[in-house]
């Protein structure tokens, strides 16, 4: 039997005899009902795109992040395994062969000795040597300690002798010292070297191991070779230039780079306290220690053998991290087992393992994060699900009542509304996860804002993927549809027939919209009046209490304001579309003020649609706006931190020679500005810490950096003729705060310098303030009266110095403005290779930023969410327009009945779809940009160095806008065409 069933002539085909198979049955409503089905699916599948695209790009990224963190340079010279194992007899030490021999069966055991690629054996003791130390208290001797070493690897000790002064130990009796090369450059060390001064190649030292005991015994050793090693200071420059961080052993630091690897990565670090050290031989090493330990008891020495494991990494798997971890674990359980069996007496460790857990925790941690990133658009997309399941409501509740008559009961219509739910969860399971791997590809190309020019990265998509996002799609799609699935079919038939009345949301009925948006907006007044008070010590408790309460409501404040303002222009929204109506109708009467007349009576799903659209385009903003503010915040720290585009260092004076190389030799640099940068305490009645910054006024204003948001580039010239006269400075705003002087622009302050034997007050003229300047980083922006920053001339710096004052913690700069940014690196090496001085670039190091690996996946998230934003709110246009074909099939035909063309009714249906839009996209396009200000003011509370750019690509969004418009606009035209088409006759046919 076939049956047919008709509510605003759309009709219900099911061909059934009796409501007893929900199977066939659910097949044949899922058939029969696609065109409403596939749309309320949408919303599912761009949810579920987003989850399944964050797998999808973490799990192309894996590896990159994997090697990252596993396989960084700290674990070059540490290895993945550490082995310190400790000896109870002379006899025994230096006999690597059994620690080797109980390693080796161990891998095989547990099946590691495929991954082993090398391994590291030596052994070390504290022997140490007495020192006479002369005091003002007296004369006293101590007891200095000294590694002692020896390498389990011969070819270690080759290594050595290109750069060992000297040669190898031949007996017991000789060693080898290692000590830091160059003079000391610390009065600590000076003092220290000064002890070890009997330490030179071919003398004649004694040394001991220390007895609490009794008398110790001595034994004399000749130096016959020495090595040396970086000190801190000359490593650091080495790091600077990229030399020591590079995986191929260079001639500068082979030294310490052989000593890392073969012996102690902990102790020859160049970043620790410079060191001497011995080292001979395994043979020589164990009959040194027969010597010195020489009626002793046994093991109080505390002698040890280590042993540093390395693996081969390419065999490690960075998508079975779980198997791996559990893997090595097991093996190390296996190894210290082993060791203990045989006596020894140690520790067993692998770096590896802990930073493998790290790993798994940090994979997890960024999972989370990206999903709370793109959680706005899930939130959006699920809301299109409601608004869509909402739209055919009514046609599930005719379907409902067609089976209702046929014998269907409650249990059996629930079981083929949920299997309905689960085939078409599954089915956008499927279609999010395929359109997931290729929208994942586009967006991990991004190299801008929309820009997908970047190198792809291979696309990795795991079946464990596939199966995560099967529990997700059922968990949302039982969260969203059960209750209501339950309650339809728990319907009488009446109530399926007859309409009820559909009651205003919860918070329109109490008014949440206006208290969420009250309490935002007063918050954030008052936060914001409160952080921008000017400071005075004399606040009170109080004072500080209501900060601290209201800056606790502020952390929620913009997003009530967010989310209170677009509720309450939803509320306002159909008062304001029937105020539009009533204008045009007015004015012309005609198809246009009719259509948006349908706006306000369909004002239900009118509402909805705009809402939705709103949050799309406001979160548009947000992400597009984030991109950009970062980028311009992140340019303005560098700079503020430097000052320009390249920063030359020339120690504490300036030089001249330098100054020409840069003017004459350099190419694209087009101005070079001297800056003294300078600290001191003046000693007054009161005590204050003053910055200083001594600038060339005739260059300066052309060479330093200063960003729009500051003010200073409006001023900047006017600035530096003011202080052009060697007598006036330019001082923080705060300070005209301060309460001991409170000075202001025109006074002359009066300066306490220091000179060799007395004080002296030096007056100085204002003759300007600022609020920001690069370099200049005030730790204590909230108390001006206890600090003073200002900047002056080098001609004033000159005469100070030139009047015996002091000023401490000098630097001497030069600031490069260079012609062309894109030239940047080259500009930056040529200094590099043509002067010895250090240098230092803000735009190389953003160029550096831009192309961080950590930004490319931000932008690529945020690029994402915004290209589904712009998805959502085109299908939620279409969506409307096309229901409301749908539901208004009466309408539609009595409107061409009275004479209504088939031009007019698509008409209609555009400019009601466009209206809409339009409405949605101003609205979210002010609170988006409204919430991106109000939160970057929050976040950087008042002040900040350097201040938070609020940055918005206007033409970017404007482009994006008109291309949402333009994809609405066509595809609104199908349904109004659909409009046109349908017959009248049959429209309007009483059944």
């Amino acid at each position: 039997m076939t049956i047919i069933g008709s509510q605003n002539h759309v009709s219900l085909k099911i061909t059934v005899t009796k409501v007893i198979n929900p199977l066939i049955l659910t097949y044949e409503l899922m058939v029969t009902n696609r065109r409403l089905i596939v749309p309320t699916m949408i919303g599912l599948i761009i949810a579920l795109t987003v989850i399944s695209e964050t797998n999808v790009m973490i799990d192309s990224y894996r590896q990159e992040i994997f090697e990252e963190m596993i396989f960084n340079q700290s674990n070059r010279f540490n290895g993945d395994i550490q082995i310190g194992m400790d000896y109870s007899s002379v006899s025994d030490y230096s006999n690597f062969e059994d620690l080797k021999s109980i390693f080796n069966q161990t891998a095989e055991l547990y099946n590691y000795q495929e991954r082993i690629l090398e391994s590291q054996w030596y052994s070390s003791q504290t022997v140490g040597f007495w020192v006479k130390n002369e005091r003002e208290y007296g004369t006293y001797w101590e007891f200095r300690d000294l590694e002692l070493y020896s390498s389990g690897a011969p070819e270690f000790y080759s290594k050595i002798l290109p750069f060992l002064d000297g040669e190898l130990p031949a007996n017991s009796s000789e060693v080898i010292l290692i000590r830091p090369e160059g003079n000391p450059v610390s009065s600590w060390e000076i003092e220290e070297e000064n002890q070890y001064e009997n330490f030179t190649l071919n003398n004649q030292v004694n040394i001991s191991l220390r007895n609490y005991e009794g008398p110790s015994v001595n034994k004399t050793v000749t130096i016959t070779g020495i090595l040396t090693y970086p000190r801190e200071d000359e490593y650091k420059i080495l790091m600077d230039s990229g030399e020591a961080g590079d995986t191929s052993i260079s001639e500068v630091n082979t030294t310490l780079e052989l000593l890392r690897k073969y012996l102690d990565p902990y102790t020859f670090n160049p970043y620790r306290s410079a060191r001497f050290y011995l080292l001979t031989d395994p043979i020589m090493f164990k009959e040194l220690l027969e010597d010195l330990s020489e009626g002793l008891s046994e093991g109080f020495w505390g002698a040890r053998v280590r042993g540093k494991i390395f693996f081969d990494h390419s065999q490690m798997d960075a998508y079975n991290v779980g198997q791996e971890i559990s893997s090595l674990r097991k093996f190390l359980q296996g190894l210290e087992e082993a060791y203990q069996k045989e006596g020894y007496h140690g520790y067993v460790y692998s770096n590896v393992l802990d930073q493998m857990q790290f790993y798994q925790m940090q994979i997890f941690v960024l999972t989370i994060m990206l999903l709370l990133v793109s959680f706005p658009v899930i939130c959006i997309a699920l809301y299109l699900v409601i608004y869509s399941f909402g739209l055919i409501r009514r046609q599930k509740q005719d379907q409902i009542g067609i089976l209702k008559t046929r014998g269907g009961s409650s249990v059996q219509i629930f079981t083929v509304l949920l299997g309905e739910m689960i085939i078409s969860t599954l089915i956008t399971v499927v279609a999010g996860f395929v359109i997931s791997i290729f929208f994942a590809d586009l967006v991990m190309r991004s190299s801008d804002f929309l820009v997908f020019l970047g190198t792809p990265v291979p696309v990795k998509a795991t079946l464990n993927s596939l199966q995560t996002l099967i529990i997700w799609g059922l968990i949302i799609s039982l969260l969203l549809n059960f209750v209501r699935i339950f309650k339809m079919s728990r319907q009488k038939i009446m109530e399926t027939i007859i309409p009820t009345e559909k009651q205003p949301p919860f918070w329109k009925r109490y008014y949440l919209d206006v208290i969420m948006f009250a309490i935002g907006t007063v918050t954030w007044l008052i936060l914001l009046t409160l952080i921008n008070r000017p400071y005075t010590e004399d606040a009170g408790e109080g004072y500080y209490i209501i900060v601290q309460i209201v800056a606790l409501l502020g952390i929620p404040a913009p997003f009530m304001m967010f989310f209170g303002s677009i509720m309450v222009i939803a509320r306002l929204f159909p008062y304001l579309m029937k105020m539009l109506s009533d204008f045009l109708w007015r004015v012309e009467g005609g198809v246009n003020a009719f259509a948006i007349r349908n706006v306000v009576r369909h004002k239900q799903s009118a509402n909805r649609a705009v809402l939705l659209i709103t949050l799309a385009l406001a979160f548009s903003i947000l992400a597009s706006s984030l991109i950009f503010s970062a980028d311009e915040t992140q340019k303005n720290s560098l700079y503020y931190q430097h000052g320009a585009d390249i920063v030359v260092s020339t120690g504490q004076t300036a030089n001249g020679t330098l100054l020409s190389i840069l003017e004459e030799n350099i190419s694209y640099i087009s101005e070079v500005s001297h800056v003294y940068e300078a600290q001191y305490e003046t000693r007054g009645t009161y005590y204050k810490y003053v910055q200083c910054r001594f600038i060339d006024p005739s260059t300066y204003a052309q060479a330093a950096y200063t960003d729009s948001i500051s003010g200073l580039s409006n001023s900047l010239n006017h600035l530096m003729n003011v202080i052009s006269d060697n007598e006036s400075i330019i001082l923080y705003k705060g300070n005209m705060e301060a309460e001991v002087t409170k000075p202001s622009i025109g006074d002359t302050i009066d300066f306490p310098f220091q000179s060799v034997n007395y004080t002296e007050s030096v007056p100085l003229k204002i003759g300007g303030t600022f609020k920001y300047w690069p370099t200049l980083y005030p730790w204590g922006w909230d108390e001006p009266s206890r600090y003073y920053w200002l900047v002056g001339s080098i001609g004033l710096y000159e005469t100070l110095n030139a009047s015996g004052y002091e000023i401490n913690n000098i630097n001497s700069n030069y600031l490069v403005k260079t012609t062309s940014i894109d030239h940047i690196e080259e500009t930056y090496l040529a200094i590099q290779n043509q002067t010895t001085a250090q240098v230092y670039s803000p735009a190389l190091e953003f160029q550096e930023y831009k192309d961080s690996f950590g930004r490319s996946f931000m932008l690529s998230i945020l690029n994402s969410d915004l290209i589904l934003c712009a998805i959502i709110s085109v299908v939620g246009v279409i969506m409307f327009a096309f229901f409301t074909y749908v539901e208004r099939g009466k309408e539609i035909g009595v409107e061409r009945a009275l004479g209504m063309t088939r031009l007019q009714t698509a008409q209609s249906f555009l400019v009601e779809a466009l209206t809409i839009l339009s409405f949605g996209t101003v609205i979210g396009f002010l609170t988006g940009a409204y919430f991106v200000t109000m939160f970057l003011q929050i976040i950087q509370l008042g002040e900040s160095i350097p201040p938070v750019t609020v940055h918005y690509p206007f033409v970017l969004l404007g482009q994006l806008i008109i291309a949402i418009l333009v994809a609405a606009g066509i595809g609104t035209v199908v349904p109004a065409i659909m409009a046109t088409r349908k017959d009248i006759s049959r429209i309007l046919k009483v059944e």
